[in-house]
């Protein structure tokens, strides 16, 4: 897809990862830019707050301003165009400094001029600049994380790297699937303690979609995964949600875990009391024994300050990532239109994966500083990623999905506000 011409500007290469523009643009109003770490992205955003708060606000509303538009040109359905953000501007992937929001449209692919004439694309160019916001136009389409729905990687041969075996605790981030579909598994992103003494568990929608009931997925045997029935359905989403005055669109399931029928391994629970997530808090894991809340409100451009963490069945470790964007107004998998979701990205400076087709339904936790102590705040489900930019997954909001499927969470887990952890 063309993009419109840009003004031409000499690049001079300085010590790595710095570059000194001759000519400034509405683009790129700024001669001196480095790229960023994600940590160096924090502590930047930290120091600038109320200012990149007002340009993220105002690159929203003319955002909102212009979708309708954007979504009557050819490109949006032609090319298409598949998601629609406000970011940071970024180079080679990585955040640019001084830091500066922009108006991100993805496209399911950029074509050059020669190439659309010869596919008959016609040459309506999207805009560089939108009422004074910077456009920055991204290559990528997005796509679901089981093996079987996802664009790519789709194939029976996948498997859950490194399961939990059926006598361990289960936890979450064991391999989950329906019956007789443990090569299309998903993530039991956590296994939480309820009221009662009983245990539930939170995943992806399309992961347990049209079955009452879930099976862990173990151990390869003979080149066949093994499978156990964990637990069933209580509550599933895969729709709009409006909650405290925004719609969201939401792909998440809650799920009662109950011990199977007799003569089939039965199921270890972890100690009581807690949520856990295998390698975070989980017996033995990096945090283990800092307790896990969950966040009532929507994940905001300053929890891009935070390190977040997240066990995905298929990546079979524990990832970092950072929060990308915040309120996407919207993004496109097949028919589906996904609204006011967020993004996040690996949180390492490699163009590592974040996650993997089987990653769907992972739980994505900030470490954090809750009253004070040292805590792991839960703010969204996984469920899709950028199929041509492994680095970005797409998540529900944990406050969106707590009012949407209602867990039997202890009302003391639940909470609004937390800090930075000491040492970030």
């Amino acid at each position: 897809m063309a993009t419109g011409k840009k003004k031409s500007e000499r690049i001079i290469q300085l010590p790595p990862a710095t570059v000194v523009l001759s000519i400034p643009t509405p683009e790129r109003p700024y001669l001196v830019e480095r790229l960023l770490t994600g940590h160096e992205v924090a502590l930047e955003y930290k120091a600038r707050q109320p200012e990149l708060d007002a340009q993220f606000a105002r690159a929203r509303k003319v955002l909102k301003k212009w979708a309708p538009k954007l979504r009557k040109m050819p490109e949006y359905n032609d090319v298409p165009i598949t998601g629609l953000s406000v970011r940071y501007r970024s180079k080679f992937g990585h955040p640019v400094s001084p830091l500066q929001m922009v108006i991100a449209i993805n496209v399911g692919r950029k074509y050059s001029q020669s190439e659309m004439d010869r596919l008959g694309i016609k040459d309506q160019q999207l805009p560089s600049v939108m009422d004074g916001v910077p456009v920055k136009i991204l290559e990528g389409s997005f796509e679901l994380l089981s093996p079987q729905s996802a664009v790519l990687a789709a194939s029976t041969s996948t498997k859950p790297n490194n399961p939990l075996g059926f006598g361990d605790a289960l936890v979450g981030g064991a391999p989950i699937a329906r019956p007789g579909h443990a090569d299309d598994f998903g993530t039991l992103g956590v296994v939480q303690s309820v009221v009662g003494g009983t245990w539930e568990g939170l995943t992806a929608n399309h992961v347990v979609t049209g079955n009452a009931v879930v099976e862990q997925v173990g151990p390869v045997a003979a080149g066949v995964s093994t499978t156990r029935p964990i637990g069933n359905v209580i509550r599933a989403k895969n729709s709009n949600h409006s909650h405290n005055g925004v719609t969201e669109t939401l792909d998440c399931a809650s799920l009662q875990l109950v011990q199977p029928f007799a003569g089939i391994p039965p199921s270890v629970f972890p100690p009581a009391g807690d949520g856990w997530i295998r390698e975070v808090n989980a017996p033995n894991g990096a945090l283990a024994g800092v307790p896990l809340f969950y966040s009532t409100r929507r994940v905001r451009q300053s929890d891009s300050a935070f390190k977040l963490w997240k066990f995905g069945a298929a990546m079979g470790q524990v990832i970092y990532g950072r929060v990308l964007d915040t309120d996407v107004p919207e993004f496109q998998i097949g028919s589906q239109r996904y609204r006011n979701n967020f993004t996040v990205e690996n949180f390492s400076d490699s163009n590592n994966d974040f996650l993997l087709p089987g990653d769907s339904g992972s739980l994505l936790v900030a470490e954090a500083l809750v009253n004070g102590n040292r805590a792991i705040v839960a703010i969204g489900i996984l469920f899709a990623r950028i199929s041509n930019g492994l680095r970005v997954g797409l998540a529900c909001n944990v406050s969106h999905v707590l009012d949407a499927i209602t867990p039997t969470i202890p009302g003391e887990r639940l909470i609004d506000l937390w800090d930075l952890p000491l040492e970030d």
